[in-house]
C-alpha cells in the first residue's frame, strides 16, 4: 500500500461526494496529467465553478486551478469564471511586485542587503507566472546586525509594526535577541482603521515580513544570511533581477516551512513540486546541505510528499530511502490525511499539544535531536509565555522559568477540572 492509499484509508472524509474539492485537488499539479483530465471530464458537469475555484483557494491552489481551467475542455461557465480569478491574481499580484521593488531601491539607498523568498519570486521561479501562485506578504531575510536600520527603512515607507496580539516589541535592537522575525503592514486606502490594530486581512494592504533567522526556538537556525548570499541566484520579477536562495537552499526553506506548519496546507506541497519541476537541482548538494543541518528527515518527508501528492519529480533512489524511514512515512501519512479530512482549513499547525511534541520527535535525525527538542519544548518561550507574563529585556532569561512553571499549572488543571 502507497503512503497516499494508507493516508486515505487512515482520514476517510465524512462527505465523500465533495466533487468541488475532489477536482481541485485532482488538478493541484504543476501539469495536468491523464488522471486531471479524467477528473475534469467526469466532474465538471456535476459542479458550479465557483465551488471549485472556492474548494482550491482553501487549499492554498486557487490561482493554479484556475489557470488549469482556462486551458481544459470545460464548459464555458469555468472557463469566463477561471479567467476572471486570473486576471484578479495578476492585478493583485503585479501590486505586490510593484512594492517589492520600492522596498528593495529603499534598502539598496540604505546600503542594505536582503535575499526575497517565496511570495512573487516563488510564483515566477516555480509556476513561471505571476498569476498562477498566490501570496499575502513579501518576505525579506536580512543580515542581523541590520534589523534596526531595515526596520527604520521600512517605517519610513509608510510601515508599521504589526501583532495579532497588540504586544509587538517596539524596540528593534531587542527584537533581535528575541525573535526571529518581525511583520510590517502599511494600509491601504480601503483599510479600515480597527484592521490594522488587530487584525491584517490579506486581501488590504501589503505586509513585509523581515526575518533575521531562518531556524525556529525547536529547531534553531540552520542558514546564516552570509552562506545564503554567498551562494545566491537571481529571478528576474516584474523585469527587474530580484536576489533570492540558492535552488537547494530555496527547497530547503520550502521543507523548513511546510513542517513548520505540518504541511496542513496543499498548495505548500504544490510549490515544491512546481519548484523541482522548473529549476535544475544539484540532489547530491541538497541532501548534503540537509545532513549537515539535521533536516534529513525534513527533507524527505517534503520530497515524499511533493511526488506522491503532486507528480514532483524526485530521484527514485531519494523516495526509496524517505519510504524506507518509518517516522518520515508517518509524517507523510498524517499530513495528507489531514488535508483529505479538512479541505476547507487553512490551519497552521492546530493539532494539539502531544500530537505537536511527538511530530517535533519524529522529524527529528538523531536521538540527540530528539533530547534537545524535549527541552526546548519545556523552557524556551514561546509568543503565549510573553502574552502569559509581561517582562522587561533585562528579565528576558527568566520566561525560562516561567514557561515550564506555566505548563505544569497548565496540565494540573487538565487533571482536576471535571471532563
Amino acid at each position: 500500500m502507497s503512503v497516499t492509499s494508507a493516508a486515505r484509508k487512515g482520514h476517510e472524509r465524512a462527505d465523500t461526494d465533495d466533487d468541488a474539492v475532489a477536482l481541485a485537488t485532482a488538478l493541484a499539479r504543476p501539469t495536468l496529467d491523464e488522471t486531471a483530465q479524467t477528473a475534469i471530464s467526469r466532474l465538471a458537469p456535476e459542479v458550479e465553478a465557483d465551488e471549485v475555484l472556492t474548494a482550491a483557494h482553501h487549499l492554498g491552489v486557487g490561482p493554479l486551478v484556475a489557470s488549469h481551467l482556462t486551458d481544459a475542455d470545460v464548459p464555458a461557465a469555468f472557463e469566463s469564471r477561471a479567467r476572471e480569478r486570473c486576471r484578479a491574481t495578476g492585478v493583485r499580484n503585479l501590486s505586490f511586485v510593484a512594492e517589492l521593488h520600492r522596498v528593495l531601491s529603499a534598502f539598496a539607498d540604505a546600503g542594505l542587503r536582503c535575499l526575497v523568498y517565496k511570495g512573487p519570486v516563488l510564483a515566477v521561479s516555480a509556476y513561471g507566472d505571476l498569476s498562477r501562485r498566490d501570496f499575502s506578504d513579501l518576505d525579506l531575510f536580512v543580515p542581523p546586525g541590520d534589523v534596526p536600520e531595515a526596520c527604520a527603512v521600512l517605517e519610513s515607507l509608510g510601515y508599521n509594526p504589526w501583532s495579532e496580539n497588540g504586544t509587538a516589541v517596539t524596540d528593534a535592537e531587542s527584537l533581535v535577541s528575541r525573535a526571529a522575525e518581525r511583520t510590517y503592514f502599511r494600509p491601504s486606502e480601503d483599510t479600515p482603521e480597527r484592521t490594522v490594530a488587530t487584525r491584517r486581512p490579506p486581501s488590504v494592504g501589503v505586509a513585509v515580513e523581515l526575518r533575521w533567522r531562518l531556524g525556529t526556538d525547536l529547531r534553531p537556525s540552520w542558514l546564516t544570511f552570509e552562506t545564503a548570499w554567498e551562494r545566491r541566484t537571481e529571478v528576474l520579477v516584474g523585469g527587474r533581477p530580484v536576489p533570492t536562495f540558492s535552488n537547494e537552499d530555496t527547497v530547503l526553506v520550502l521543507a523548513r516551512h511546510g513542517a513548520k506548519h505540518y504541511w496542513n496546507r496543499l498548495g505548500w506541497v504544490v510549490d515544491v513540486a512546481a519548484f523541482l519541476s522548473e529549476n535544475d537541482i544539484d540532489w547530491d548538494r541538497l541532501r548534503a546541505r540537509a545532513a549537515r543541518a539535521n533536516r534529513r528527515r525534513i527533507l524527505h518527508a517534503c520530497l515524499l510528499l511533493a511526488a506522491e501528492t503532486a507528480d514532483a519529480p524526485v530521484p527514485a533512489e531519494i523516495l526509496a530511502d524517505a519510504r524506507a524511514d518509518s517516522n518520515v512515512r508517518r509524517v507523510v501519512i498524517d499530513a495528507q490525511g489531514f488535508v483529505a479530512s479538512n479541505p476547507e482549513t487553512a490551519a497552521y499547525g492546530e493539532r494539539g499539544r502531544r500530537r505537536r511534541t511527538r511530530y517535533e520527535l519524529q522529524l527529528c535525525d538523531t536521538r540527540r535531536q530528539q533530547v534537545l527538542t524535549l527541552c526546548r519544548l519545556a523552557f524556551v518561550p514561546q509568543q503565549a509565555d510573553y502574552a502569559a507574563v509581561s517582562l522587561p529585556d533585562s528579565l528576558h532569561g527568566l520566561y525560562r522559568v516561567t514557561r515550564p512553571a506555566r505548563l505544569a499549572v497548565k496540565a494540573l488543571r487538565r487533571r482536576v477540572e471535571p471532563r
